[in-house]
């Protein structure tokens, strides 16, 4: 209480293997949640929602999270998760919205080489998954833009877990 920002702060020393906080599974966002709540529209898309192309970043869970959040953010102030998605970063610095350019300006060719790649395949998955949501009254088209979506992949791509990285 009484601080300039949101988050928590230690008043007390944190020992080694101590439990400082618990979260239950109930208000955790997971692709399982996602897919539970936004079914029909995975099912309705398999050409989005099941086959991501090779060779790329993308993953399919994030996809439906990211998803998920988005149908979230649509809801606004009716949604469960609306104080954590009013904090939400508008905007992540990511190569992905990077012009060539500006990428061209590192002076690393393999990053350059693997943005312009990857910025195709992106872009064309982002053309199919507006495509496909925007037909929904859960999606609102103006969060749903490229910066937008290519943000929030960045967002969750970059604090999530999931079983592959212990594989």
């Amino acid at each position: 209480e009484g601080y300039p920002y949101p988050g928590v702060i230690a008043t007390q020393d944190i020992h080694p293997h101590e439990i400082i906080i618990e979260i239950s599974s109930e208000v955790t966002v997971s692709s399982k949640k996602a897919c539970q709540q936004l079914k029909p529209i995975f099912d309705a898309h398999p050409d989005v929602f099941c086959k991501l192309p090779t060779n790329s970043y993308l993953n399919l869970e994030i996809i439906m999270i990211v998803t998920y959040l988005i149908a979230e953010m649509s809801k606004g102030e009716k949604s469960w998760l609306y104080e954590v998605l009013r904090l939400w970063p508008k905007q992540v610095d990511t190569l992905l919205i990077w012009d060539i350019k500006e990428i061209e300006e590192m002076q690393d060719k393999a990053v350059l080489e693997d943005m312009v790649k990857n910025k195709l395949i992106f872009k064309e998955f982002y053309t199919k998954f507006y495509s496909a949501v925007s037909k929904y009254e859960d999606f609102k088209k103006k969060l749903i833009t490229e910066g937008a979506f290519f943000s929030m992949l960045e967002c969750i791509g970059s604090r999530v877990f999931y079983d592959e990285l212990f594989e």
